[in-house]
């Protein structure tokens, strides 16, 4: 860690502060566990900066009962059992999905795509 590097004379120059990360406030605690070491005040000899604009997974959370959030590439995969009942679908005359019926599959399906 270029930190630690500099604080022991590995690479220069002395830095003035470090910022070590942009906080998404759903980091592991080791993450935590590590940070609170380094700005312990004996590990480097300048201050630590975190940033943060709040937390990545209430955000998630808040977008999935429908509130207004910043796009993050986030992946989601969907598992559809065998005999699952899914809707059909087909388009109406002003070309809108509409529901016309339901089936059920016959083996079990894997989606994996990118939510916006």
């Amino acid at each position: 860690m270029a930190p630690l590097l500099a604080a022991h004379g590995e690479i220069g120059p002395m830095p003035s502060c470090a910022i070590l990360f942009a906080d998404t406030g759903w980091e592991p605690r080791a993450v935590y566990d590590h940070l609170e070491w380094l700005m312990c005040g004996n590990v480097l000899p300048f201050p630590v900066h975190i940033v943060s604009a709040g937390n990545i997974r209430d955000e998630l959370l808040a977008a999935g009962e429908g509130n207004r959030w910043a796009s993050i590439p986030a992946f989601a995969k969907t598992v559809t059992p065998a005999g699952a009942q899914v809707p059909v679908f087909d388009e109406d005359d002003d070309g809108d999905l509409v529901e016309i019926g339901l089936r059920r599959t016959a083996t079990q399906t894997v989606s994996i795509g990118m939510i916006p």
